[in-house]
C-alpha cells in the first residue's frame, strides 16, 4: 500500500560520482548472490518482526484490532525507512546522502501520511478494524525499523569489506 511511490522515485535517484571509478561487473544473473541474500533476510525480518509484534501485543492486551493495527503499521513504515538503506548497497547509509533524493523523501512522507490516515481518522477506523496507536506502541514500532536498518547496515559492512579483499 504505502510502498508504490518509493519504488517510483528511486529511478529519479542522483547518480554516483564514484560510479565511474568502479570496474565493470560481470553480470551473469539479474540478482547476484548479495541481493538474493539481502532480499531473504529483509523479508525474514519484516516478517519476522510484525508477526512478534502482533503476537506481543494480542497476548499483552487481548485486543486483536490493536495487535494487528501495530504490525500493520510496523510492516508498512518498516519498508518506507529500509529504503534509505537499500538504495545504495556499495555505501553505509552516511555515506550514500540518503536524503539526497527529493522524490523519496516526498514519497516516504506521502506513505507516511497514509499511515498515519488509515490509523488516525475514524472512517479507515471502521473500514480496517485499525484503532489509534499510542506511545508505547510506536516506541516498539520504532524499535523494529531501527534494528531492521542496523542489521541491513551490517549486511553492507561485511559484504563490502569482503568486495574489497577479492580485489
Amino acid at each position: 500500500m504505502d510502498d508504490g511511490f518509493p519504488a517510483l522515485a528511486l529511478t529519479m535517484e542522483p547518480e554516483d560520482e564514484e560510479i565511474m571509478n568502479q570496474k565493470p561487473k560481470k553480470i551473469n544473473k539479474l540478482l547476484d548472490f548479495e541481493s538474493k541474500f539481502m532480499i531473504g533476510v529483509i523479508s525474514f525480518l519484516s516478517g519476522t518482526a510484525s508477526l512478534g509484534l502482533f503476537w506481543m501485543f494480542w497476548q499483552k492486551t487481548g485486543n486483536l484490532d490493536l495487535a494487528r493495527t501495530v504490525s500493520f503499521t510496523a510492516l508498512a513504515l518498516n519498508t518506507l525507512f529500509y529504503v534509505f538503506s537499500v538504495k545504495n548497497l556499495e555505501h553505509n547509509i552516511f555515506k550514500s546522502h540518503p536524503f539526497q533524493n527529493k522524490y523519496l523523501n516526498g514519497a516516504v512522507l506521502l506513505g507516511v501520511m497514509t499511515q498515519l490516515i488509515a490509523v488516525y481518522l475514524p472512517i479507515f477506523n471502521k473500514l480496517l478494524r485499525t484503532v489509534p496507536l499510542g506511545l508505547f506502541e510506536w516506541l516498539a514500532i520504532g524499535g523494529v525499523i531501527i534494528s531492521v536498518i542496523i542489521i541491513i547496515e551490517i549486511i553492507k559492512i561485511i559484504f563490502i569489506t569482503y568486495q574489497k579483499k577479492k580485489i
